[in-house]
């Protein structure tokens, strides 16, 4: 998030009645006021003329960028405003919103996923408990930064607070990396403890070396944008200077980076699930289940068209709000989607304890077994319907560690556990 002198818009509808009224402005300000008044048919009294007049405004904000310095013109654009009577804009609600909202649903589905723990503890569910503390210290700093001013607009923000804004939000930006990193390897693994097929397996290996290179890349790619480091929050003055990269072209190559990823990983089992054997309508509902994360890929294209504008804006503290709550929401909801198998679990226990309703499937009583067996359609090689796999050869079956297994929706999908 930085601005340059070039590109900031001052609302120069809003102008002083009069100089003597402009005590406040800077002196470049006023010598721009007084010079397009000399062209215009306004006079210094005539407030509602002034504000009108587009010409003016036009010739006012071109003198102003030209002949002021970019404090200049932020302490111009908030004199002028508050003199006018302009209404200032504020979208932090949605930020807190979204945060409260999102943030409370993805910490009760981690709670509720915990239950599990002392049964089973893999990796996955190490991802996943580190992309819930990304996400969440995002969302504290985000609080930080509506605290500060953000979701308003630049000029009506303190020197220091903007400093802040975009301190806060560049670790914001390494945090956010973090958290989507963390649960696409939290799925990767869940689908390591699903799936024994090797080509998929291997698959499943080389997706998280990309996911991992990812982190890597970007998480410092952010980190070390600007050098020195002190420059990514105070370039925007104008009165330091470093060099950096192009953060606009970063920044979408990050996002579009991102929805391949997504795609990819959701789109990973999806053969495999069609090739289990079960009624049309279960394949369809486990399907779905899984292809509730698109959901996230839905999200992250609607937060790369918010990037893409923020790459031509100068309002940084306010045009870069949908960015902000976009990737609150992406990161919250891959959390809750990850631990949906967990959570339906849970569920079923809870309508057998209080109501007596069963599992369709299994006993909901019972205690979750890790170690039942995936049932494939029967074949030529010696594989029988609802049987688990075993092939004909004195050769174990593949299977993941400790054999695990996931209920997707009425079905449960388990492995062989190892002899």
């Amino acid at each position: 998030m930085r601005c340059y002198r070039k590109g900031i818009i001052i609302p120069f509808t809003l102008l002083l009645a009069a100089i003597t009224e402009a005590s406040d402005m800077p002196s470049c300000a006023i010598q721009c006021l007084k010079s397009g008044i000399e062209g215009s048919t306004c006079t210094l009294t005539n407030t509602s003329c002034i504000c009108a007049d587009a010409a003016l405004q036009t010739n006012l904000t071109a003198c102003v960028q030209t002949n002021c310095t970019i404090k200049e013109s932020l302490t111009t654009a908030n004199a002028t405003g508050a003199m006018c009577h302009n209404p200032i804009r504020n979208k932090s609600e949605v930020i807190t919103v979204t945060n409260s909202v999102f943030g409370g649903l993805a910490v009760i589905a981690t709670l509720i996923r915990s239950l599990e723990f002392r049964k089973h503890f893999g990796f996955e569910d190490v991802f996943v408990i580190l992309g819930l503390l990304f996400s969440v210290a995002m969302g504290i700093l985000e609080f930080l930064m509506v605290d500060a001013g953000y979701g308003r607009d630049i000029w009506t923000i303190s020197f220091s607070n903007i400093t802040l804004v975009l301190k806060y939000n560049w670790v914001v930006e390494m945090l956010y990396i973090g958290a989507i990193a963390s649960i696409k390897l939290a799925l990767l693994n869940l689908y390591l403890h699903i799936f024994p097929n090797f080509g998929l397996r291997n698959a499943i290996y080389i997706v998280m070396g990309i996911v991992v290179a990812y982190f890597f890349a970007f998480f410092f790619g952010i980190c070390f944008n600007c050098l020195p480091v002190s420059y990514i929050w105070t370039s925007w003055t104008g009165e330091t200077k470093g060099s950096c990269l192009d953060f606009n072209k970063f920044g979408i190559a990050c996002a579009v980076i991102n929805i391949v990823l997504d795609v990819t990983v959701m789109a990973l089992p999806l053969h495999e699930i069609m090739k289990l054997n079960l009624r049309p309508m279960k394949k369809i509902l486990v399907m779905l289940m899984f292809c509730t994360g698109f959901f996230i890929t839905i999200v992250s294209i609607i937060r790369l068209k918010s990037v893409v504008t923020f790459a031509h804006t100068a309002n940084a503290t306010y045009d870069y709000v949908p960015v902000a709550y976009w990737s609150l929401i992406e990161s919250y909801t891959a959390v809750i989607c990850v631990s949906m198998p967990a959570i339906r679990r849970q569920f079923n226990r809870l309508l057998y304890a209080c109501f007596g309703i069963p599992d369709s499937h299994q006993d909901a009583s019972a205690p979750y077994d890790r170690s039942r067996s995936l049932q494939y359609p029967t074949s030529s090689n010696n594989l029988s319907i609802g049987r688990n796999i075993k092939a004909s050869s004195s050769q174990e079956p593949l299977s993941r560690r400790d054999s695990d297994g996931v209920e997707l929706v009425n079905v449960d999908v388990y492995f062989d556990k190892r002899t």
